[in-house]
């Protein structure tokens, strides 16, 4: 740190006083009076042998001047200086003073017809010794030319002598030649003024005895001042995962810190910057893209075709300069329910069946044109073989459509001799279910005719009866059926026939 003496300015300015008789009753709240002068012969004297104006006794008015030696403190002599005096012929000084009750007190008056250093400019006449606790008046002579008139006071170790009302020759005209100039200190620093060191805004008046060409003093107004310091703010902004170089230092978190760049400024002190480090944001945009099964979706230069959550970053994209991230939740969905007609069917030729899908979508379209959620096939029309069934459904409400298949083979039953002769035969579908099935028998004598569905442990769960029927059987599962494999059987003849069925 460095500290700058600036003097901003030294012109003078000029107070006037116009001449008028000396005439002081020191009610002034501090001494001295207005152009007196005090001095002490001790420059460390104690606290209690100081001049003032005192209320504790007054010939006029309420205060008077006080000297004192009531404490311990050599040398005691002090020194009461009038004004500038304009003295054209023989004249006069007339004041009052009186001592305390106690002690005696002992003063005498001098005159200068040259400056007012106690010591050497003035001639002094006798001591005075007579002072009593009452007030007494005391006239002093002095010649033409005088220019200043001084009360010594010499007491030793005594206790108080009080002057009050003075009256003398008239007081000179002054110029007092008053220059001013301004010191600045740099934050945390002090400057020095006069042998004083100073640590804050001040003033300090420097008074040089009859300084001028007439005699009156030049005043020099020191004014100590905090110099402006050069305060600057700067932020810096990094990118999430990334840092800043700042004045040789990294930094990679949000902080505030404070930069001094040494003697920067006109003053000659430092200068102080408030660093901010911000993180800037990173934008993240958020998609839902809803995908019906088989269809798929470009990310990027990615194909996706599957639920799932993609992060799709794109390098100093944002308008700060940073990355942007777009989330992209990817979820497949299918129509409702999820379309199932069945697993693959095998029956004899002559066999008619249906196959049923739900009716819960909008439009049905099989691969052999018809258009109902229920498929009829007639193995006489069809002929022996195996045939694929697609069907495809669209619904508005999930926007999706969906396909499944089912084959069916057609068997020719001849020379197998058990179900020719019976003619039977049992289908389930669709298989596996939700517990809505189609059941197809055909028995030559539905007398003592019916079939049962056992659970996987061999608990029976329903048994129904055959009467005439010849024809597929459109039957609901209890849905108190929980998810698990049970067993179709059909009995007819003593003869049983049995299909596995899966609920789900």
């Amino acid at each position: 740190m460095k500290t700058l003496l600036l003097i901003t300015c030294c012109l003078s300015s000029i107070n006037i006083m116009l001449s008028q008789n000396l005439i002081e009753g020191f009610e002034d709240s501090t001494a001295p009076a207005t152009r007196w002068t005090m001095q002490y012969a001790n420059l460390s004297y104690p606290s209690g042998n100081e001049m003032i104006h005192s209320t504790d006794d007054a010939y006029q008015g309420s205060q008077s001047f006080r000297f004192s030696s009531y404490s311990l403190g050599a040398p005691y002599d002090q020194y009461l200086i009038t004004p500038l005096l304009d003295v054209t012929a023989n004249d006069s000084i007339v004041f009052w003073y009186r001592k305390d009750v106690q002690g005696t007190e002992t003063f005498r008056i001098g005159y200068s017809l040259a400056g007012k250093n106690p010591l050497t400019d003035f001639s002094y006449g006798p001591d005075i010794t007579n002072a009593d606790s009452v007030w007494q008046r005391l006239v002093y002579h002095v010649p033409p030319g005088t220019n200043y008139i001084n009360i010594h006071y010499k007491s030793t170790y005594s206790f108080y002598l009080y002057v009050d009302s003075v009256v003398g020759p008239p007081v000179k005209a002054c110029t007092t030649a008053v220059g001013v100039d301004t010191l600045y200190y740099c934050a945390g620093d002090s400057v020095n003024v006069l042998g004083n060191w100073y640590t804050s805004d001040t003033v300090i008046n420097d008074t040089i005895p009859y300084g001028s060409s007439v005699l009156c003093d030049t005043v020099t107004q020191h004014v100590v001042q905090l110099a402006p310091n050069n305060f600057g703010l700067d932020t810096i902004y990094y990118c999430v995962g990334d840092s800043v170089l700042y004045n040789g230092n990294w930094y990679n978190s949000s902080q505030q810190f404070f930069d001094t760049l040494l003697i920067n400024n006109s003053y000659g002190c430092d200068s102080l910057i408030q660093v901010h480090v911000i993180k800037n944001t990173m934008p993240i945009g958020l998609q839902d893209l809803e995908l019906c099964e088989g269809d798929s979706v470009q990310i990027g230069v990615n194909w996706y075709y599957s639920s799932q959550t993609v992060y799709d970053t794109i390098l100093g994209a944002a308008s700060n300069g940073c990355d942007s991230i777009t989330i992209h939740y990817i979820r497949l969905k299918t129509v409702t329910p999820r379309l199932n007609i069945g697993q693959d069917i095998t029956v004899c030729q002559g066999s008619a069946l249906s196959i049923f899908a739900n009716s819960g979508y909008d439009s049905y379209l099989w691969s052999n044109g018809q258009n109902t959620n229920v498929l009829s096939i007639n193995g006489t029309q069809t002929g022996l073989g195996s045939f694929d069934y697609i069907l495809t459904v669209n619904q508005a409400s999930t926007g999706c459509s969906a396909s499944d298949t089912v084959n069916v083979q057609f068997n020719s039953c001849a020379g197998i001799s058990s179900l020719n002769d019976l003619n039977y035969g049992l289908v389930v579908y669709p298989n596996p279910s939700r517990g809505e099935v189609t059941i197809n028998t055909k028995v030559s004598n539905t007398q003592n005719s019916y079939y049962t569905i056992v659970d996987a442990i061999g608990h029976e769960i329903e048994r129904f009866n055959i009467n005439n029927l010849t024809t597929s059987s459109h039957y609901t599962l209890n849905q108190m059926y929980s998810k698990g494999v049970y067993f179709v059987s059909l009995y007819t003849n003593n003869k049983k026939i049995t299909q596995k069925l899966i609920v789900f």
